[in-house]
């Protein structure tokens, strides 16, 4: 992958699924049946919801077609088309669709917007780049928000000034930098098993002039890396991903969590929750708190013991 003026200039691939109704099946199909690297939501010019899913490599038709399919309702259009963009500069074309946003206490900003005065006290300089989190999907916002909420413990707020935090499957590692703006002096660590957002996200947190020390990317496949591993345990852990590796990710996930900690999970649905919760539940995790957008549920875990003590 050539880089020309910091920016990413790669030969990619896209499929644009634009219908009447949801696009959560096409979403959840998309990164977890066919592997995407990146997805955008937005609206088509006559107002039908539209889907941008970005592949490194030729995404396979059949399978596609089988995930749109599996996905149609009979009462709604679907139209769907697979795009080769040969040598385009996405991330620049992705900016111009970022407008600004503001999340609770954080104003998000992608490089393009000029600043001329500060707009909030924790700000954040995004490329989402081939990274997932540019703020704009409903479980980063519901990240953000149950982490803002969570932090409003004195409890919570003297734990994590001098802790341990991680943001699993980090992406763009906008949840790791924004638990960074509230507690510089803790150790943050930051792990995606995808390389390019790895790489999107130490650019991130140098554009956002947080240094090494303080914020590690890792590449690891789970929980294997041995730098997560040798910092815990973790008085906070995010994991923003999906509700099947969520559950895989239980017993790893529990593992490293500091017997007083929280786990931030997001990246299922309202109706998922069942499926990830049993997971949890098993290991002596329970529901602190809930923070719902949409179909979209993001869930503050606690141990029962701690929760009891």
């Amino acid at each position: 992958m050539a880089q020309q003026n910091d920016e990413v200039i790669a030969e990619v691939w896209s499929v644009q699924v634009i219908t009447t109704g949801p696009v959560i099946a096409f979403e959840t199909g998309l990164e977890e049946r066919a592997g995407a690297t990146a997805l955008a939501l937005s609206r088509a010019d006559d107002g039908r919801n539209c889907l941008d899913a970005w592949f490194d490599l030729p995404p396979e038709n059949t399978l596609i077609e089988q995930i749109v399919t599996a996905g149609k309702t009979p009462e709604h259009e679907v139209d769907w088309q697979v795009f080769h963009h040969a040598s385009r500069d996405w991330l620049a074309e992705n900016r111009q669709n970022f407008p600004p946003l503001t999340i609770g206490r954080f104003w998000i900003y992608g490089s393009h917007i000029e600043l001329s005065r500060p707009r909030a006290k924790y700000q954040l300089k995004i490329d989402a780049a081939q990274a997932f989190g540019s703020g704009t999907h409903p479980t980063t916002e519901g990240c953000l928000l149950a982490f803002q909420s969570l932090v409003k413990l004195a409890s919570v707020k003297a734990m994590l000034q001098t802790g341990r935090i991680l943001d699993m499957g980090c992406g763009s590692a906008i949840l790791a930098m924004a638990a960074h703006r509230f507690f510089p002096a803790a150790k943050v660590m930051a792990a995606d098993n995808h390389q390019p957002s790895v790489v999107s996200a130490r650019d991130n947190s140098r554009h956002n002039h947080i240094s090494p020390a303080s914020l590690q990317v890792h590449l690891s496949h789970g929980c294997a890396a041995r730098p997560l591993r040798l910092a815990a345990p973790y008085q906070l852990v995010f994991a923003n991903i999906l509700a099947a590796p969520l559950r895989k990710l239980a017993p790893h996930l529990t593992k490293l969590l500091a017997q007083d900690g929280y786990l931030i999970l997001s990246g299922l649905l309202v109706q998922q929750k069942r499926f990830v919760m049993q997971a949890y539940e098993a290991r002596g995790l329970i529901v602190y708190d809930a923070v719902y957008h949409g179909e979209w549920a993001t869930l503050v875990l606690r141990r029962k013991s701690a929760v009891r003590s």
